[in-house]
């Protein structure tokens, strides 16, 4: 549902500017986001709007976008923003926010389900946790840090050695909300309450954190303005193209 909400809204602007979208999905295969893109411009799209898969270490396949100067947007998971416009959430702040609330809730084993280091979100909610656990007066704690490749099964078994710890954590923050409904599954299916034994919070959309049981405290983007703000910047560039890239980071909401 993030990704549909993000289309959403980015076939909202270009059906006002008299555009169709072409959809095509990584499923977060480097692999396959390097024949989407050669697939896509095959077809002769105009340009790209992306969001890097989990497995982009490497950036090549879009120099010739940006060396013929084809439009071209990332968000969310962003990469050469020297070069290239993007649209990403106050990812450290949101991050941040999410640790403090945990403290002023009462926990204070407070741990982290990051993703793979090289991706600028987890990177920066880490950031965010780091600076958050700090602020608290709490004492960094190593073990308390997991990552995992942001499948559910990894999720699940990242989840399981932090509740496998001498001293388990009270609260577990996960970095989206795949990753924080695989905590959920696990510490449910170990007969644990949310939030009583151990308290859960994610990164997730408007609609999946509505859903859930029970209802999760959640960071929520705005998934839809996200679409519109890439779209806004594709057509910037269609119609200026010598405008410089421009980075916008959307607020988070701790609801």
């Amino acid at each position: 549902h993030f990704y549909s909400s993000i289309i959403s809204g980015i076939e909202a602007v270009a059906e006002e500017k008299g555009y169709y979208i072409l959809i095509a999905s990584s499923n977060e295969s480097l692999r396959k986001e390097i024949k989407a893109v050669d697939n896509l411009l095959k077809t002769r799209v105009e340009g790209l709007i992306v969001c890097l898969s989990q497995e982009t270490k490497s950036f090549d396949h879009f120099d010739r976008l940006i060396q013929n100067n084809i439009p071209l947007v990332f968000f969310d998971r962003v990469c050469r923003t020297d070069e290239v416009s993007s649209v990403v959430v106050d990812n450290v702040k949101a991050a941040q926010k999410i640790t403090e609330h945990f403290y002023t809730s009462g926990s204070s084993r407070i741990a982290y389900i990051a993703g793979p280091d090289h991706l600028n979100i987890s990177e920066e909610r880490t950031a965010g946790y780091l600076a958050g656990i700090k602020k608290c007066g709490l004492n960094f704690q190593p073990e308390l840090l997991e990552k995992c490749n942001l499948s559910t099964k990894e999720a699940m078994k990242a989840t399981a050695r932090l509740l496998d710890l001498p001293e388990r954590p009270d609260a577990i923050f996960g970095i989206n909300d795949t990753v924080a409904f695989a905590a959920m599954k696990e510490i449910k299916r170990r007969g644990l309450r949310i939030p009583e034994d151990v308290a859960l919070v994610g990164f997730t959309d408007e609609f999946h954190s509505t859903v859930v049981d029970p209802a999760l405290t959640s960071i929520t983007h705005p998934t839809f303005e996200i679409g519109q703000e890439a779209a806004r910047l594709f057509f910037r560039s269609i119609e200026n193209p010598d405008v410089k890239p421009e980075q916008i980071v959307l607020k988070t909401k701790l609801v």
